[in-house]
């Protein structure tokens, strides 16, 4: 089986263009039905493997203790990889085709109300006012124009259009996009580019065009913004886990709490598919259902 993997890598990477994490998790999968496959069996071949095998490999997966969704991801991963392998006739057959985990309910996004967010955005976690600076700089781009951290690491400063209020973004699979950014954000990135940001790259001598950069005025990983955005969390009133993404849920969430039609919310986020989107609705119709019952007199208790 993992003779052709490193083909089907260069098919993800070159003509699907694929995230690096995304292959990686790819690679997790199929070396874990490989490994799978050779426990249950002294030899086996690629071409010989059944649907029996599939339902075997999903069954010890539940046994495990997967969640659903994660079961529900593999077998995508591997119906996949047994499609590419079908496209070039190393099988003669996609035994994952048809394959179907029972169904689970999607989680619904979790995200902040504005008020948490206000709070956020003035969270100091260090004596260094740059540093400060560049934190507030990250929480306001990633809720004020929804990025994806990915999105945040590799924005750079000529991508900025200060003109236009849109930023440029490259987002997954090399898909571009123009986000908008308001006009109080925009200041502030304009005053932490010129003031915080020159700070951290000149005391270290560190040349780059990135937006965010660490304490050595370098790029920034996505790990040191998860990293930050969750310590601020934790320094809050009411300290909380709060995760880059969650930002995002609640940019698109505010927005459609506010009137903005979902197809609108679709190109802000990026999103290929509006069933991505369509998640959100869920969001703002339980918003809706609390408002409704906390304000409509017959819906109050005791009415």
């Amino acid at each position: 089986m993992l003779d052709h993997q490193n083909e089907f890598f260069e098919y993800l990477l070159y003509e699907r263009h694929n995230s690096l994490l995304t292959i990686k998790a790819y690679k997790n999968d199929i070396l874990e039905f490989s490994k799978f496959l050779s426990k249950e069996k002294d030899a086996y071949n690629i071409s010989d493997i059944d649907k029996k095998d599939v339902y075997y490999f999903v069954a010890n997966l539940l046994a495990k203790n997967n969640k659903r969704r994660t079961i529900a991801r593999k077998v995508s991963s591997l119906r996949n990889f047994y499609k590419f392998l079908l496209k070039n006739e190393f099988v003669l057959f996609n035994p994952f085709k048809d394959i179907e985990t029972q169904k689970y309910e999607k989680a619904l996004p979790s995200f902040l109300p504005i008020e948490q967010i206000k709070e956020l955005i003035n969270i100091d976690i260090s004596t260094n006012g740059s540093i400060n600076q560049r934190n507030q700089a990250i929480i306001h781009l990633l809720y004020s124009c929804g990025l994806r951290v990915s999105e945040l690491v590799n924005l750079h400063i000529g991508d900025i259009n200060e003109v236009q209020r849109t930023l440029f973004i490259k987002g997954k699979g090399n898909k571009e996009r123009l986000c908008v950014i308001n006009d109080f954000s925009l200041n502030f990135i304009k005053k932490y580019i010129n003031e915080g940001r020159e700070e951290l790259v000149k005391k270290n001598d560190s040349i780059n065009d990135n937006v965010i950069v660490n304490t050595k005025g370098k790029p920034i990983t996505s790990r040191g913004i998860e990293m930050i955005v969750k310590k601020m969390g934790y320094m809050m009133k009411q300290p909380k886990d709060i995760y880059p993404h969650m930002l995002r849920h609640s940019f698109a969430t505010h927005l459609m709490d506010n009137g903005m039609d979902i197809r609108s919310v679709q190109v802000l986020l990026g999103h290929e598919s509006l069933s991505a989107t369509q998640v959100y609705t869920h969001v703002t119709s339980k918003q809706l259902k609390k408002v409704y019952d906390n304000t409509h007199p017959r819906a109050k208790k005791h009415s």
